[in-house]
């Protein structure tokens, strides 16, 4: 058995020098590692070619985004991997202790999906595995180890190399965000186990993701169009559609996207009615 390790990288040589020295420090050393460039000048993971065992690289031109990235890596991994082999996912924003990877092997599964516990740089529990409640229209983090777990992020998840060529890859659909978790629901719609090793911790660089963890109460015209569409915010209209459209019991799906018809005119129409009365009342 063999742990195919898979991150992507751009314009991020910092943290990935910071990841992969953490790899190499595993005590577990049957891993190989595939790291996807997608566009990053200087072609950063280029210096590391030759330093470590058992690398790969693979480049892209810029426009793979997370979903993207991910699919070439594990396209090349499938390639040449055995169906007990197992394949890690992980941000280039991540480090992981030198027994992380033993840790994670103890815990895999032929029909299980492994999530870690991720913790921010000032040790503060980040995530946990996510609730998915579709009646409610809310995705919550979980709070106790026993809560059945309907979604893992890919930032250190050890699927099995058997779970991809049964189900396919992530989505084109959703190229940057919420990618991981329709994967997630996917696999356990296919009888994988999501689970989190909560003993497994990898420490991740929370303030380098996105945007649209938190959301002002009153935003502007440019904000709001920018939370519902910009490719790098975790509240993309788009992106929520189709993993509604994609994850969503069909039972709950028209009240899922009237939800969502809520938030544009809650973002949009009424901030730009909120900008303009306040327009009127400078010329009064």
């Amino acid at each position: 058995m063999t742990i195919h390790i898979l991150t992507a990288v751009h314009n991020d040589s910092s943290n990935l020098n910071k990841l992969i020295h953490s790899i190499a420090n595993q005590t577990m050393k049957d891993y190989t590692l595939t790291i996807v460039d997608d566009g990053s000048k200087n072609e950063v993971a280029r210096t590391l070619e030759g330093k470590f065992p058992n690398i790969t690289i693979l480049r892209g031109d810029g426009n793979l985004w997370w979903t993207g990235a991910l699919n070439l890596g594990l396209t090349q991994i499938l390639a040449y991997a055995d169906d007990n082999d197992y394949i890690l996912t992980i941000n280039v924003d991540c480090t992981i202790s030198p027994t992380y990877l033993a840790k994670m092997t103890n815990m895999c599964g032929p029909a299980r999906v492994v999530g870690s516990k991720i913790i921010n740089r000032s040790g503060k529990i980040w995530d946990v595995g996510e609730i998915i409640d579709w009646r409610k229209g809310s995705i919550l983090p979980r709070s106790k180890s026993s809560d059945p777990i309907d979604a893992i992020s890919t930032k250190g998840t050890i699927y099995p190399v058997k779970m991809f060529r049964e189900i396919g890859l992530l989505s084109k659909r959703l190229p940057h965000y919420l990618s991981d978790y329709e994967l997630s629901v996917r696999a356990k719609k296919h009888n994988y186990q999501l689970i989190i090793c909560d003993d497994c911790v990898v420490k991740n660089d929370t303030q380098n993701t996105g945007f649209g963890d938190i959301i002002p109460a009153n935003v502007t015209l440019k904000q709001a169009f920018q939370l519902l569409f910009s490719r790098k915010s975790k509240t993309n209209l788009l992106d929520q559609i189709w993993f509604i459209t994609l994850s969503c019991p069909r039972k709950y799906k028209l009240i899922n996207y009237l939800r969502l018809g809520n938030k544009l005119t809650k973002y949009v129409l009424g901030n730009y009615i909120l900008t303009n009365r306040a327009i009127i009342r400078q010329h009064e």
